[in-house]
């Protein structure tokens, strides 16, 4: 679940929040966003999905039709972890942006 509110009023008690379900569906190869809940307006205008681990995946699909995805180096570390421990390491990803919507979608891939 994602979640978010104005974080000091109680008008999240009368639907202004900002709610959506999120499944990962290992073996259908499938991740779910639900349709928005709520009436609150996000922080964020876009959606960035970072798949790590995903070296044999090739192809993304978005409700069935191809999505281009980006091969991009990314550091899960804060950029000053590496001044109090260790190195920072990078690591490829393959990311997908797409415009934050009101409506429910699956991203799947092969």
């Amino acid at each position: 679940t994602f979640y978010e509110d104005d974080g000091i009023s109680y008008s999240n008690e009368k639907g202004k929040f900002y709610k959506r379900e999120i499944s990962y569906l290992a073996k259908d190869n499938e991740l779910n966003i639900s349709e928005v809940v709520g009436s609150f307006k996000p922080s964020f205008s876009k959606i960035r999905f970072l798949f790590h681990g995903f070296e044999n995946a090739t192809t993304f699909k978005l409700k069935g039709n191809k999505v281009l995805h980006k091969i991009e180096k990314f550091s899960w570390l804060d950029k000053y972890y590496h001044l109090y421990y260790a190195k920072n390491e990078e690591e490829t990803v393959k990311t997908i942006t797409l415009d934050n919507l009101n409506d429910s979608f699956t991203i799947s891939w092969q």
